[in-house]
């Protein structure tokens, strides 16, 4: 946004005693905001594994108290439709249609700067595919507050708190499973590396915040 400053003068100092020792007026100034970035913002509610998937988490960034101002947000999450059955006959063999990664509805824009929700301050510039840089300007947060993600750290999909076992084991309805014998990767909000996408495992059953993307 918009940040006011002021310019502090200090007592000249010259062999012309006309001038030493005059201290001209400080100035204030405001440096006006035309920069034409999005917000990335981590959610303060918290929500377990089976939160029901994108659109639901999408519904989630829209209407929780941290988003930085208004406008249309998407969750920063992997996801996999249901499987959709291609072999009728045995064994059972599922096709996963993937809905959000960084080649399918991905929700960073290309060649964008994106700046912390919570201060504004400068994240990083995406790529012209809306890849976040391997070395972020500053973390996704302020504070090592750990977000669902489901995503690998090249932002593909990745283990995302399947409700069941179908074959093969990745597939199955994906953000629907509570479990503690489940996993969902997770991202790490204190980290200016790919960890601040992909940092690990938690449980299922754990309740952790989102990542959310101004559109």
């Amino acid at each position: 946004g918009n940040v006011s400053y002021t310019i502090v003068t200090a007592a000249a100092i010259s062999a012309d005693l006309a001038y030493n020792g005059m201290n001209p007026a400080d100035v204030s100034v405001v440096n006006n905001n035309t920069d034409s970035g999005k917000y990335i913002f981590v959610t303060n509610t918290t929500r377990n594994g089976s939160f029901g998937g994108s659109l639901t988490a999408d519904a989630a960034c829209n209407g929780d108290s941290a988003k930085p101002r208004a406008g249309t947000y998407r969750a920063i999450i992997g996801h996999a439709s249901f499987p959709v059955l291609s072999d009728p006959g045995p064994p059972a063999a599922y096709d996963e249609v993937a809905e959000r990664d960084l080649f399918t509805d991905w929700v960073l824009q290309g060649n964008t700067r994106y700046y912390r929700g919570a201060d504004s301050r400068l994240v990083g510039t995406t790529s012209v595919l809306g890849a976040l840089p391997n070395t972020l300007v500053n973390s996704l947060h302020s504070s090592a507050v750990s977000y669902w993600t489901g995503l690998s750290s090249g932002a593909s999909i990745s283990t995302s708190c399947n409700a069941s076992s179908i074959y093969p084991s990745s597939l199955g309805p994906t953000w629907a499973s509570a479990s503690s014998g489940r996993n969902g990767r997770v991202g790490d909000g204190a980290s200016t590396s790919t960890t601040s996408i992909s940092a690990g495992t938690q449980p299922c059953n754990v309740s952790l915040a989102l990542l959310c993307a101004e559109q």
